[in-house]
């Protein structure tokens, strides 16, 4: 308490005198701010953000700068609402179409005159995080992944005087970062549905001109495999193989090769396979696919007129490496198996075999008359074979219990070869030694020959790859140009996949196995777990 005569002040005179200056001050800077109509903002803070990255050097915002933006500025009010607080919300929705960011409402305070102040946060700011709130209902919960955020300490404050009729806006963002990202359907599409198609149009005639629009996108010569090739190269697409004798092949790159490195995504392993009957030229089409993202294609010609070798160096030039896939190799063990009849020709080759392990026996083999009357392999013993198969193809020197790999396939061939001895199936071990075992062979499935460990066992990813392009862009086609295969593939699969790929960075789409763990969880969930109680257990329900 401080007495001033006769006057009881709660501040010295002082502190009274410099609250004086400070208010004068502040009365004359608020006087030299400019003032501008309401429809001249957005401009003026277009005109301030360029000036602000232009000075320190930023191009764009995604290289935010840690020097501080501020902007102030006033308006004129009169052409707005009476409502302090619609006025306020009219004002932060101009700021946001100018600046792009998201502004949240934070607080107000009523002053004692008619002037009302209004506080704004960015939303992306790390102060308005808040604990994750799930739905009570289990099956109504989502995966929503959390926008980023900064410490900008983005602020909007607003002095609004109804009576003046005069807003003041100061704007500071210590760090104008990237921005979030917008998932709302443009304006534009709401426009054109709202607007519908005209009635009078057939689908013919839609179909017509479409037909003769299309053309031109994709068309460039008479002859679709010169065609297919002027549009690469016209594309600025980066062709691999271009060979026309003695078979003529088209291997080209999708680019996802070059996006992943860019964004320091290691491919671990590629998948394999090819598809038939996709184009006038009968050409087969293969895929190059790292972890479902296909890198290349080749499109290799089978009319068998070739000469031999020729197709195979091209596929080995294409591919660096190749494995065989773990439901083809069941599916050709178990149709030999069921095939009862016994060859009338056998190219086995005893001292070969012998010569790379002592253990097998020259007199084992189908020419042998002793074993002229056996059967090729009874039912009995398929589930045994298939069983030795499985197991070998899995083997792999990084797996317990850690042996080199041509340990690995010494003892597969003993484990295989005293089987079918044992058993007298001197056809069956022909065939496992000449299809399977053998060195050619060997590197084709089992994981042992590769010093890395594969994940992938199949290539039913890439079927689903092949159901994609054949159930939803070639329905409509049967056997289309390869130019128009190639203008597809590239113009309508890839971007297709590339949206699922930038949906999966950015959160807004989530993995298959991630949705299928999500269901097993939620159905565990709701399992009831009081009869493990009696083993001792202590059980935590976890929180999804």
């Amino acid at each position: 308490m401080f007495i001033d005569g006769e006057i009881v002040r709660s501040t010295c005179s002082d502190c009274r005198s410099n609250n004086k200056i400070r208010k004068k001050q502040s009365r004359i800077s608020e006087s030299e701010i400019q003032l501008i109509e309401f429809e001249e903002l957005t401009d003026n803070l277009l005109i301030a953000i360029d000036q602000h990255l232009d000075l320190y050097g930023n191009e764009n915002k995604e290289n935010s700068n840690k020097t501080g933006f501020e902007f102030k500025i006033a308006i004129n009010i009169s052409s707005l609402s009476e409502n302090p607080k619609t006025i306020a919300d009219t004002i932060i929705e101009a700021i946001q179409n100018a600046d792009e960011y998201k502004w949240t409402y934070s607080r107000y305070y009523q002053h004692k005159n008619s002037t009302a102040s209004f506080w704004y946060t960015c939303a992306q700011r790390c102060s308005t995080l808040r604990p994750p709130r799930k739905h009570p209902d289990i099956n109504k919960q989502r995966d929503v992944t959390a926008k980023e955020r900064f410490n900008c300490n983005g602020t909007i404050k607003l002095l609004i005087n109804t009576y003046a009729y005069r807003a003041d806006i100061h704007i500071t963002h210590d760090d104008l970062h990237i921005l979030p990202n917008d998932f709302s359907v443009p304006d534009w599409i709401k426009d054109y549905l709202n607007q519908g198609m005209p009635i009078h149009i057939s689908q013919k005639q839609v179909h017509y001109w479409w037909s003769h629009y299309m053309i031109k996108k994709y068309k460039r010569k008479e002859d679709a495999y010169d065609s297919a090739c002027e549009w690469l190269y016209e594309r600025d697409y980066e062709i691999i193989i271009k060979n026309k004798e003695p078979a003529r092949a088209l291997g080209f790159l999708t680019g996802f090769h070059k996006e992943l490195q860019e964004r320091n995504i290691q491919i671990n392993e590629c998948g394999v396979d090819a598809t038939y009957n996709t184009n006038n030229l009968t050409f087969e089409l293969y895929v190059l696919h790292a972890e479902v993202y296909p890198l290349g294609y080749l499109f290799l010609d089978n009319n068998g007129n070739g000469v031999s070798g020729a197709r195979t160096t091209i596929i080995t030039k294409f591919f660096n490496e190749f494995k065989l896939c773990h439901w083809h190799l069941r599916r050709a063990i178990e149709m030999k198996l069921k095939d009862t009849k016994l060859p009338k020709r056998d190219n086995y080759e005893p001292i070969a075999a012998n010569h790379k392990f002592s253990f097998i026996d020259i007199n084992f083999n189908p020419s042998n008359n002793i074993y002229k009357a056996t059967r090729f392999c009874p039912k009995e013993h398929h589930e045994k074979i298939w069983n030795l198969m499985n197991k070998h193809m899995h083997q792999h020197p990084l797996i317990p219990p850690y042996i080199t790999a041509y340990e690995i396939r010494k003892n597969a061939v003993f484990e295989m070869y005293f089987y079918c001895k044992e058993n007298l199936l001197v056809w069956m071990w022909s065939y496992l030694w000449r299809e399977w075992y053998c060195d050619d062979r060997w590197i084709l499935w089992t994981r042992s020959a590769c010093s890395t460990l594969s994940i992938l066992k199949t290539t039913m990813f890439i079927e689903g790859h092949w159901k994609v392009l054949k159930w939803d862009f070639l329905y409509k086609f049967f056997r289309p140009r390869l130019d128009l295969l190639t203008y597809i593939i590239l113009e309508k699969l890839i971007p297709l996949q590339q949206r699922k790929f930038q949906q999966i960075l950015s959160g807004r789409e989530t993995l298959e196995w991630q949705k299928s763990i999500k269901a097993e969880w939620k159905k565990l969930l709701l399992r009831k777990t009081d009869n493990l109680n009696h083993h001792g257990l202590n059980l935590i329900r976890p929180h999804v």
